[in-house]
């Protein structure tokens, strides 16, 4: 049964990669004011002092950021809408890394919706990445089970991150690893252990898990499995 932690004292949030965790987008704890700037779901927190920090995030149309500078680095995936920054406009379907460093102004002209992560980057990894899944097509291949494809997005060292695509009545397995492993149900609809995931889910399973997920639909999964440690 996968249980959904509460924020903790120190203000983390599903701080514990001890047990798994699900937030479900179309509950009601978003802040912010959707007319002024943006509204955030925290997915979670941790290390409150130099966050490792996921997001679901809404900017409305015409919102405008000044320059800022990403002293830890940040990671996107552009779900609606348009993204824009001193570089170009990220689409939906956008998946945008920027190392740490990374100075830029930012903006959204129809509006957007975010999944965002920062202070995730490995010492090491300096490595900036935009990848427009839609202009991929020839990037999908087969991922070892049937009515199942991949599309690898960034890969270093002990993470990896990649898209899944997964037909009606078909199934991918992620075997036992060290790892830890999140999924962000972008499309569809998927089970995992008898419970039914929409569109907008997020999951995380704590290192040592089997997971077998199955679509109900055609779906298509962001997956990221990373080692964390304090």
């Amino acid at each position: 049964m996968i249980t959904q932690t509460n924020n903790r004292g120190n203000n983390e949030i599903n701080g514990s990669y001890s047990i798994p965790v699900i937030v479900k987008s179309n509950l009601n704890d978003w802040h912010g004011q959707s007319n002024k700037g943006p509204i955030i779901k925290r997915l979670e927190v941790i290390n409150v002092d130099a966050p490792w920090l996921s997001s679901l995030v809404q900017y409305p149309a015409g919102v405008t950021f000044k320059k800022c500078r990403h002293n830890r680095g940040e990671e996107f995936l552009v779900l609606s809408g348009d993204f824009s920054n001193d570089r170009k406009t990220y689409s939906a379907g956008s998946y945008v890394r920027n190392p740490p460093g990374v100075q830029h102004a930012s903006s959204t002209e129809h509006g957007c919706t975010l999944l965002f992560k920062t202070g995730q980057f490995q010492t090491l990894d300096k490595k900036s990445v935009a990848i427009n899944v839609n202009l991929q097509a020839g990037s999908w291949q087969p991922a070892g089970e049937p009515g199942v494809s991949r599309m690898e997005l960034h890969q270093f060292l002990d993470e990896s991150v990649n898209l899944y695509k997964i037909r009606p009545q078909c199934w991918i397995t992620f075997k036992q690893c060290t790892h830890s492993i999140e999924v962000l149900v972008c499309e569809g609809c998927v089970i995992v252990g008898g419970i039914k995931y929409e569109t907008g889910t997020w999951f995380r399973y704590p290192p040592n898990s089997r997971l077998v997920i199955s679509s109900v639909s055609n779906a298509c999964l962001f997956v990221k499995k990373r080692k964390y440690t304090r």
